[in-house]
């Protein structure tokens, strides 16, 4: 996954330079591409960031406008000639303010706040200062210049491409558990210098100076890579990740698996049917009716088939839309209807109309569960209803799991410790940052989902019944 960003900077290496080469042919000014680049590339990403984040994380229209940050100074350098007017001392003072700022955002810009954004503009912005402001004999030169640092950038690439396999092994085997990585992952460091050394003098370096294979060898091999790779994936995909036959090799070994994937699958595939007209108009009519419309991703779906499977006093209606989605949704209730990641022929404002009460759940992530808090508060406010709002309860691979809990012998008691360590800890804050806004809001009804299974006093979680089977499906 971390090759995304060297993927977007190729992109940009050929776009760019067919823009430039297109800008000189109508006789625009270099500096007009580069702030149109910029600007558009900018409002795009703030917009895209709020409505789908992973979309504006991973795309060249959202990122162009850091890359040309970049272009735009190394033009500016380029046609100032002389930096240095203006005295070493003003110099010194911007590349030390930008310099310790880089540091500073490295060591404390908070994990979740939302990139690209307006924050993403800090370590842009210090970015240039330092390279346009950079002097020779300046402090912030010479630091960077010293043998150390300058060894450390010719490995740059080696670094940052074996750190992330070795650091997400560390994640994999403990299961995402959080904090207690951190010294692993620093352990490995040693190892990730030491691949990126040799990576730099045994592979860099040989394919620079042409003491490698030839071109059309390279791209063979590269070729045969890339269909390799994209065999095995299809292969994972049609096979559905071989849930079947691993859970088949665990069963002859004799562990219990906790979770099934296909029997759970096809116990959820055997209620969906009677709850399939999720999106019909209500039928029941008169001062005994209850109408109840569930809003949210997955996990509302969950909830809705929960509920109207097992409920005969309430009718209950279900619409899919994930808490990125609530972030687009207009002030005006009239059009709601116009949701682009809303099913267009579902009549939404109807259905908020004639509910008596909207339930909405989310797995809520960092970036957007105030868009769900706001959308909650839109409609209590515009129609009056009962709004009320559900936190999420999500945990780490409990498959593996499976084979720890085995292998360890736990009984019961441990098992439901095991389960508490396993929470996603991340996904548990944002939705007590979402509670503390609900339960402030008197119009909104917060119900936690985590205290249904987890009991934080004796941090345990208790996920199964008493039988050994799943509470709850999916």
């Amino acid at each position: 996954m971390h090759t995304w960003s060297l993927a977007v900077e190729e992109q940009f290496y050929l776009l760019f330079p067919l823009l430039l080469m297109a800008t000189r042919r109508i006789g625009m000014r270099y500096r007009t591409l580069f702030s149109i680049v910029f600007v558009l590339s900018l409002a795009g990403a703030l917009w895209t960031t709020r409505t789908d984040p992973l979309l504006s994380f991973y795309s060249i229209h959202t990122r162009a406008w850091e890359l040309a940050a970049g272009a735009g100074v190394a033009m500016w350098l380029l046609h100032r000639g002389d930096t240095q007017r203006g005295g070493a001392r003003r110099h010194d003072l911007f590349t030390g303010i930008a310099l310790a700022l880089l540091v500073a955002l490295l060591m404390f810009f908070p994990e979740a706040t939302p990139h690209p954004g307006l924050a993403t503009l800090l370590p842009v912005g210090a970015t240039v200062v330092l390279v346009a402001f950079m002097r020779p004999g300046g402090v912030a030169y010479r630091l960077l210049s010293s043998r150390l640092f300058v060894q450390i950038g010719l490995m740059s690439y080696g670094l940052y491409l074996y750190h992330n396999p070795i650091f997400s092994y560390i994640d994999v085997y403990f299961d995402y558990l959080g904090d207690g990585t951190r010294l692993y992952k620093l352990a490995s460091l040693p190892l990730v210098f030491l691949l990126a050394f040799a990576s730099l003098h045994l592979i860099e370096r040989p394919l620079r100076r042409g003491q490698w294979p030839g071109q059309r060898a390279i791209l063979g091999m590269s070729g045969l890579g890339v269909l390799a790779t994209a065999a095995i994936g299809f292969l994972i995909h049609v096979q559905n990740g071989f849930q079947s036959q691993i859970a088949d090799y665990y069963a002859r070994q004799g562990v219990p698996l906790l979770v099934d994937v296909e029997l759970e699958r096809g116990k959820i595939d055997a209620v969906r049917p009677s709850v399939a007209e999720r999106q019909r108009p209500y039928a029941c009519e008169g001062a005994d009716c209850r109408r109840t419309l569930v809003l949210g991703d997955s996990l509302a779906e969950d909830t809705y088939m929960a509920l109207d499977s097992q409920s005969s006093g309430t009718e209950y209606r279900y619409l899919y839309i994930d808490d990125p989605c609530m972030g687009g949704i207009p002030a005006d209730p009239t059009a709601w209807n116009a949701i682009a990641c809303n099913d267009d022929s579902v009549d939404l404002d109807a259905l908020l109309r004639d509910a008596d009460t909207v339930m909405i759940t989310a797995k809520w992530q960092e970036t957007t569960y105030n868009d769900g808090y706001e959308f909650a508060v839109r409609i209590h406010e515009a129609l009056g209803k009962t709004v009320v709002m559900l936190g999420s309860a999500l945990f780490s691979d409990l498959g593996s799991m499976s084979i720890k809990a085995w292998r360890n012998g736990y009984d019961r008691t441990q098992l439901d410790h095991a389960f508490y360590q396993y929470q996603r800890w991340d996904r548990l804050r944002t939705s007590e940052k979402l509670k503390a806004l609900v339960e402030a809001d008197p119009g909104l009804i917060w119900i936690d989902r985590h205290g249904f299974f987890c009991d934080d006093a004796a941090e345990t979680c208790q996920l199964l019944d008493p039988s050994g089977q799943p509470m709850i499906w999916d």
